[in-house]
């Protein structure tokens, strides 16, 4: 079944594009844990088309994952991608 408008893609195994975006993101992540990463790999993720892109994707941090929650505007708002939440 496809994709149903505002509704979640399927869980989908994480692109190149996924990680660019990880990668984006490690720093904010890495101050808002108080934590350091050596590894910061995308394995999975899922994504919803609003007024810009929600994405929720697994990352395997080393031993355990964390779940990030981000969001990207579209371009024509600035495109700047947010952490909305985080968890384990």
């Amino acid at each position: 079944m496809d994709q149903l408008p505002g509704g979640w893609s399927k869980t989908m195994p994480a692109t190149k594009d996924i990680q660019k975006i990880c990668d984006q993101m490690k720093g904010q992540v890495e101050k808002k844990t108080v934590a350091n990463y050596r590894e910061f790999k995308a394995v999975e993720y899922r994504d919803q088309l609003v007024e810009g892109k929600n994405y929720l994707i697994k990352v395997h941090v080393g031993e355990d994952y964390i779940h990030l929650s981000l969001f990207q505007p579209f371009q024509c708002n600035e495109g700047k991608i947010v952490v909305r939440g985080l968890w384990s």
